[in-house]
């Protein structure tokens, strides 16, 4: 895979996920659902690169989703933001390890592998996610909360963002796919496929 590549295209998926905000909102009880073209983005590349190159790749983008969505806390009578490096670090990791063992039973070429993919890498993002702050949020941890933070609110608002990422993805899947040898992956056979003869 082409490094140069990947960064172009992380520098503009973060940037999207930041103004999706603004014009591909959907508004709900729990806040405004927006789909996560970063998630999109691990996917293809899970569908792809070699089963090293995907894992370090989900590693940085996981990393970047740490430091570009800090979290806020009330400690004492303030409210502190800052990051927390770990939770989507981890869950992007986990999700690129899932991504490469089930990239084997899809058509590649088909853009709703994108979409298959961002949906079952969610489930690993967003629970590690949640699972991590929640236990950070437990009343024994650092004595401080997260403010705002309801487990099973963000459990309900995370699955909704998941839904519509997964149907972002199809378009956005469409075009990475018609992008796919600039990138500079190896052969298909590369991973977990099958060889022939």
């Amino acid at each position: 895979m082409r490094w140069l590549v990947f960064a172009v295209f992380a520098y503009l998926a973060l940037a999207l996920n930041d103004g999706a905000a603004a014009l591909l909102y959907v508004p709900t009880r729990l806040g405004p659902i927006t789909p996560d073209f970063v998630l999109m983005l691990a996917a293809f590349i899970a569908l792809w690169a070699s089963p090293s190159v995907a894992m370090w790749a989900c590693l940085v983008l996981g990393l970047l989703v740490d430091l570009m969505k800090p979290v806020s806390a009330v400690r004492g009578n303030d409210v502190v933001t800052f990051a927390v490096l770990g939770p989507a670090t981890l869950g992007y990791l986990f999700a690129g390890y899932v991504m490469v063992r089930l990239r084997a039973v899809l058509n590649r070429a088909s853009p709703l592998a994108v979409s298959v993919m961002s949906f079952a890498a969610g489930i690993f993002v967003h629970l590690t996610i949640v699972a991590m702050l929640a236990l950070r949020n437990a009343p024994w941890f650092l004595n401080q909360h997260l403010a705002g933070w309801d487990d099973a609110d963000q459990l309900i608002f995370r699955f909704l963002s998941m839904l519509y990422t997964a149907a972002a993805a199809i378009p956005v899947g469409w075009v990475l796919t018609r992008l796919q040898p600039f990138w500079g992956f190896e052969s298909p056979r590369s991973g977990f496929l099958p060889r022939r003869g």
